[in-house]
């Protein structure tokens, strides 16, 4: 009760509960240093200017619905292990650049759609396995897109394949069209 001001206070209501359901023990060990998101629901996010998600243990996040990222400026994820993310429903991200840095692998996975629009340049650098999973169409545009593997990138669409390692480039498809206004092969080249 303030001193002559005739104000009082409420009494303490209880709050939400505190614990996160999902987090196991081992999880809950590593203490401080990894990323864990896990939504029942759609989620949004709208970043300003820069969003920035760094870790030790590694970054996970889950969405049941739908997500929308929108950065204005760019998204940078760090992890010293790995990266996964699931969508339930439709991915839908928009930024001017877009930083992936993991010593680990990364995993990426939509139910629906999934849709990646980056207004400059996309840096990944993974240290393991780097998968994109849609349950339908899958868009990724980007003014640079520059991907390194150390043993094999996989393009995969129904019964359509593009494998790029070590031993060359096998492309695997029921039909294959090239379009071009010139086809310029310089060495010798074997039909099968």
């Amino acid at each position: 009760d303030a001193a002559g001001g005739g104000g009082g206070s409420a009494a303490n209501a209880a709050g939400p509960e505190g614990a996160v359901p999902g987090i196991d023990k081992a999880d809950a060990t590593k203490g401080p240093g990894h990323s864990i998101h896990k939504i029942d629901g759609s989620l949004s996010e709208t970043v300003g200017t820069l969003k920035l998600v760094a870790s030790v243990n590694g970054i996970n996040t889950n969405v049941t619905a739908d997500m929308t990222q929108t950065v204005s400026a760019a998204k940078v994820e760090v992890a010293l292990a790995d990266i996964s993310e699931a969508v339930g429903s439709s991915k839908t991200e928009t930024e001017v650049g877009l930083v992936v840095v993991a010593k680990g692998s990364e995993t990426e996975s939509a139910g629906a759609m999934y849709s990646q629009m980056v207004g400059g340049a996309i840096a990944e650098k993974i240290g393991g396995n780097h998968t994109i999973e849609a349950g339908a169409m899958a868009s990724f545009i980007g003014a640079l897109h520059k991907v390194e593997a150390k043993t094999k990138i996989t393009l995969k669409c129904g019964a359509s394949s593009v494998v790029i390692d070590g031993s060359g480039v096998t492309i695997t498809s029921p039909m294959v069209t090239i379009t071009a206004p010139k086809i310029q092969i310089p060495k010798a080249t074997t039909e099968l």
